[in-house]
This record gives C-alpha cells, structure tokens and sequence, in this order.
C-alpha cells in the first residue's frame, strides 16, 4: 500500500510538471541577429548588407560604394554587435577587396568597424541611417537618424541586443 501510494505520488508530480510546462514553457532566447538592407546616402555613398550570427557563428558580407568616385570596398562581416533597444548594430568586418579610389587607405585583411540604424518601416519612419567603415557615430539629430540617413532603400537589424533585450522587426 505505501508503495502504491509512492508510485501514485511520483506520477502526480512528474503529471504536474509534464503540465506546467506544457502551460508555461520556459522561454527561449533569439540568439540570432540579423542586419539585412540596401541604402544610398545623399552623399553618394551606397551600403548592400547581408550578416546572420547564430549558434553556428557569423556569416555575412557588405559593400560599401563611392558612386561619385565608382570606387568599392567589399568585406566579410566577422562580428555583430546589436548595441541598443534603438535597433543600432555595430558590425565588424575584415577587407576581402577594393577598388582604391576613396577606400584605398583599406589594405585587404584589415578589420574596419561600422553601424547600421534602423529607424523602423513605412514613410512615417525616420530614414535608416549607416556610417562608413571607421566612422564614429554622431549626436542624434532630433526626430533624426545618428548616422548620415539613407535616402534611397532600407536595412533591418533583429535579434538579441548584447543587454539582453529583444529586437524585432516593427510591425
């Protein structure tokens, strides 16, 4: 009999647990940031992104143009920082090739580091903004971007800031 009752015990406890996190599962964290876009900036300097950091690591390139001076610069991106709920990412990247002209001061293997803004999606938005590679962030403009805004084209940033907190994509 106290072996029945046991038995009976351990299966209401292991029923309860079964139920509770069937009823509130734990939750899992997006380990996944994603930084995807195209843009032009009226200085005529044009941004085409694709980076992906997962459990397998980062994976992604950038190209960087001078449209005025036709000059490129082209990285693999080895790093992805998502540094605000302000959906800023700051990337990493390491030279893969350039053309020179406006970029030739970038030797191929050097790492550069740029941001990436989103400002959200829509034409009530603020234009997304990026910086060129080593180019420090500036003061938020009011109702403005923090970097040169784009005035052609849009970039995403999501994921898991580095404080924890989830971006997603604005509905």
């Amino acid at each position: 009999m106290i072996k029945r009752r046991e038995s009976l015990s351990t299966s209401l406890i292991v029923l309860s647990l079964a139920l509770l996190t069937a009823v509130f599962p734990a939750p899992v964290p997006n380990l996944e940031k994603q930084v995807v876009g195209s843009g032009e900036r009226a200085d005529e300097f044009r941004l085409t992104l694709a980076a992906t950091e997962d459990e397998n690591g980062v994976d992604g390139q950038a190209t960087f143009v001078d449209t005025y001076k036709n000059a490129k610069l082209k990285l693999d991106i080895i790093d992805i920082s998502i540094v605000s709920t302000d959906r800023i990412a700051q990337l990493v990247g390491v030279v893969t090739s350039t053309t020179g002209g406006t970029f030739a001061h970038f030797p191929t293997g050097e790492k550069v580091t740029f941001f990436v803004e989103d400002n959200g999606e829509g034409n009530d938005s603020i234009p997304d903004g990026f910086s060129l590679p080593n180019e420090k962030p500036g003061k938020p403009k009011p109702g403005g971007s923090t970097f040169p805004e784009v005035v052609h084209g849009n970039f995403r940033v999501t994921g898991t800031s580095d404080k924890g907190e989830v971006i997603e994509v604005p509905k």
